[in-house]
């Protein structure tokens, strides 16, 4: 009968632990998926910051016209 009870115990032991772990995995799979979702969105603004830049320095270094346009892109971008 001990051998029962403890085989038992034992079991619900384990199922315990494997829905902890499982919980676990869960939160910890939620938390990638964000992290993943803000790796995008500041992908997104750095592509959008290098692009402004890049108009601004070719503005400045092959167009030779005013910056004024090329400036205030970029510093609404970088502002965001």
């Amino acid at each position: 009968m001990d051998s029962i009870l403890n085989n038992a115990l034992n079991q619900l032991q384990t199922s315990n632990e494997l829905v902890a772990a499982k919980a676990t995995i869960l939160r910890l799979e939620s938390e990638v998926k964000k992290l993943n979702e803000e790796l995008e969105a500041r992908k997104t603004i750095q592509s959008t910051l290098r692009e402004a830049g890049d108009d601004l320095w070719y503005c400045l270094r092959h167009r030779k016209e005013d910056p004024t346009d090329a400036i205030e892109e970029w510093q609404e971008v970088r502002n965001v």
